[in-house]
Order: structure tokens, then sequence, then C-alpha cells
């Protein structure tokens, strides 16, 4: 029974990578009129076949790979990083830390607040004290992920947690960061087009997020993120 298995991992401060990518798309590409907030992570996804070394039970192996992923400093730092863990295979599934969902939501609401407001940060995380305005009726979230075509990452982390575990089997399957782009704009349609400005570097100064030379990049999702209402 195979395990499949997604780590997304972020810093619990100022991320200045996210921030500065920020700052370039809207000081210097002219993107200040759509994009509303760009958050990243650090995306990993596992195959896991237990039965490969003769163990069966997928919560016994969730518990190894969580003990694995805590002891190596390849994916996450506690003290620095949070991260959610969300294991999955047939008839079960378990849950470290919160969820694809509710971090969503969370961040939905920051960036309407931040609309809200018109806040725009500086380069440490703090309000610039400069206006925007954004002229878009909606807002959108677009998840673009980005990731090396050289596979050798992927294959050194699926060696170190097949060791780790014990000699079970264990394909990485990616080893990316993905990019949550949160943009002002008519319809899903328009923010999808936007999301691939942002994202795919066609010249010096037109996209910044991967470079097709020697990345790929996938679009994920782009869906509408709304403001909860709160009671």
């Amino acid at each position: 029974m195979k395990i499949d298995g997604q780590l997304l991992v972020w810093l619990k401060g100022v991320d200045l990578a996210a921030n500065t990518a920020r700052l370039t798309l809207v000081g210097k590409m002219g993107f200040g009129d759509s994009l509303a907030g760009l958050r990243r992570f650090d995306y990993f996804r596992f195959e896991i076949d237990p039965g490969a070394a003769g163990a069966g039970d997928p919560e016994e192996t969730v518990e190894a790979l969580k003990s694995v992923l805590d002891r190596q400093s390849t994916f996450y730092n506690r003290n620095k990083h949070a991260y959610s863990l969300s294991c999955t295979w047939k008839g079960g599934a378990r849950l470290e830390g919160a969820s694809r969902e509710s971090l969503r939501q969370r961040w939905a609401a920051e960036v309407h607040n931040s609309l809200e407001n018109n806040l725009v940060t500086d380069f440490g995380g703090k309000e610039s004290g400069r206006k925007v305005i954004f002229n878009g009726l909606k807002v959108f979230l677009a998840e673009v992920l980005v990731e090396d075509e050289d596979a050798s990452a992927r294959d050194s982390i699926a060696a170190k947690l097949q060791s780790g575990l014990g000699g079970t089997r264990v394909s990485c399957l990616n080893e990316a960061t993905l990019w949550w782009i949160a943009l002002s704009a008519q319809d899903r349609e328009d923010a999808t087009a936007l999301a691939e400005k942002v994202a795919v570097t066609t010249r010096r100064d037109a996209g910044l997020l991967m470079n097709p030379n020697f990345q790929n990049v996938e679009f994920v999702a782009v869906n509408e993120i709304k403001r909860k209402s709160h009671d």
C-alpha cells in the first residue's frame, strides 16, 4: 500500500526573498495595480511503499517519516520554520500541522485586510506608508510550482529518506518552490494570464519567479479567494 506524502514548509518570520520579489514586481515590473500578495513555500512530495521493506502499517511508516524529517536539516529547522505534512493512502490519512485549506483561508484574510487598508510592506515586512489602489473587482490566488529540471536533488532526497526509513522504498516526486500569487483581476482568465506574466521570465524585465532555461513551472490552480465573514 503506497503512501502519498506532501510536505509544505514556510518561515515563521518575515520571508525576505518573497518580500524582495514582490517589491521588484511592483516597483520595477509594473504589477503595482494587480499584485495583491506573494507568499513562498518549500514543497516536497514523496511516494512511499512500506510494503517493499516488509512493513505493512502506514501509520507506523508515517510516524517514522516524521521522525526522519525532524532529524534532518534538509527539510526544515523547527526553530525557524513551520510545516504541514499531509499523508494519504488507501483507506486512511494523517495530517501534521495546518491543512493547506486552512492556510489558504488565513492568507486570504491577510490579503483582503491589506487591500482594504491599502497596505504595502517594505523589505523588512514593515508598512511602507505607500498607498496603492487596486482596480480589479475580485482577488484570485494562483498557486504556481517552480522546480529545477535536474533530478539529482530529488534523487538525493529519496536516498536520504529511504536510508532513514530502514530501506523502505521512497520516490521524491517533487522538490520545488510553491508560490502563492494573489492578484486583483476581472476574472479567472485574466488572473491566469497575469500569473503567467508574473511567474515566467521571458526577458530581463518581464517575469521573475522561474527561469525557463533550467526550470519547469506548473500552474496548480487559479481560484478566487474571498474574505470569510465573521460573526
